[in-house]
């Protein structure tokens, strides 16, 4: 609808005759409808409301797509997104660090961003040691598991 107001309706705010019919590319807008539009958006309380709205946005420091939260709303939930990862509430890793969790970005477990396609977390992060018990580790296991059997038999 924006582009249809600037595009259209906002140059030919000054002749009327071209605002009679809709544009040939929005030929399927019927007639009715078209009329009610250009009415809605040539009424002089809609001009008033966009005109405070400019105002406004031309207070904003920062120019945000964050909805209500804004970016002091970012602040608080990253603060405590990082509290709670301290008290190992969270679970954070390289794959799910603070930041993705606060933002609600979930990597694909099987890429590095910004490394391409084929860069798998491994060769950035690491393998997971594996560690391999011991031969005496193993014999008392094996004397545990014989006494158990021996308990039940």
């Amino acid at each position: 609808m924006n582009r249809l107001t600037t595009k259209y309706i906002k140059r030919c705010k000054d002749k009327p005759v071209a605002l009679k019919c809709p544009p040939k590319m929005y030929d399927f807008i019927e007639q009715e409808d078209w009329e009610i539009f250009v009415c809605y958006r040539t009424f002089s309380a809609f001009e008033e409301i966009g005109q405070i709205y400019r105002e406004r946005r031309a207070k904003n420091i920062y120019n945000h797509g964050l909805l209500k939260k804004g970016y002091v709303g970012l602040e608080d939930e990253l603060d405590e997104i990082t509290k709670k990862s301290e008290k190992e509430v969270i679970a954070t890793g390289c794959r799910n660090d603070v930041l993705k969790i606060t933002l609600g970005i979930f990597e694909s477990s099987g890429r590095v961003r910004t490394r391409g396609r084929f860069a798998p977390p491994s060769s950035y992060f690491g393998r997971k040691k594996r560690s391999f018990p011991s031969n005496n580790e193993l014999q008392e296991c094996i004397v545990q598991l014989e006494e158990n059997y021996e308990k039940f038999s």
